[in-house]
């Protein structure tokens, strides 16, 4: 019994731990990628890269390189939208950070580049102090009058615990079988 107890005892404490996920996004127009790097408690466990010349993509600096496929079946894009609206709704956003590095043909052109971008940051920063209050928009646009240059960094912390993780995941999947069994029935 006491085993019993312990045992359960170090499930939930196991599922009511709080992960923190920081997301790096880097997009470099010039040099052609984006780079997407997400970390688990300040740890690197992920990095993938886009190559925009030749789509494909290049997962932990892997020799292996995929190309991307845009075309999904219904039945994988209809499981890829409920993962999708299952664990946003659980997730907690903390500060999200953008910073661009602009540089183009002229002055005036990177000028009234970065001014348009400022003016969008601030708009969403005020709407997404509105929406939701805790998280905020911290961005700095840089104009680079020297060098052609087009870069965006955006890095977002994400706080959720692995029972609504599991949850998540577990309730998209019984939607994509009720979904997959209407949609069987209804073309026999």
């Amino acid at each position: 019994m006491n085993n019993t107890i312990i045992f359960l005892s170090l499930i939930i404490f196991f599922l009511s731990l709080m992960l923190v996920f920081k997301i790096k996004i880097e997009f470099d127009m010039y040099g052609n990628f984006i780079k997407i790097k997400i970390y688990l408690f300040k740890f690197k466990f992920l990095e993938i890269l886009i190559s925009l010349i030749g789509l494909y993509i290049q997962i932990n600096n892997s020799k292996k390189l995929k190309t991307l496929k845009f075309v999904l079946d219904k039945e994988q894009e209809y499981l890829l939208v409920q993962i999708k609206k299952s664990i946003l709704d659980k997730l907690y956003f903390d500060d999200i950070q953008f910073k661009s590095n602009v540089g183009l043909n002229n002055a005036s052109n990177t000028t009234i580049f970065v001014s348009i971008l400022n003016l969008i940051c601030f708009n969403l920063s005020n709407k997404l102090i509105l929406s939701h209050k805790d998280t905020r928009l911290y961005y700095y646009n840089e104009a680079n009058f020297i060098s052609k240059i087009f870069k965006f960094n955006i890095e977002i912390k994400v706080y959720f615990t692995i029972f609504d993780l599991v949850f998540a995941i577990i309730l998209s999947f019984y939607k994509r079988g009720k979904y997959v069994k209407k949609s069987r029935v209804k073309y026999r």
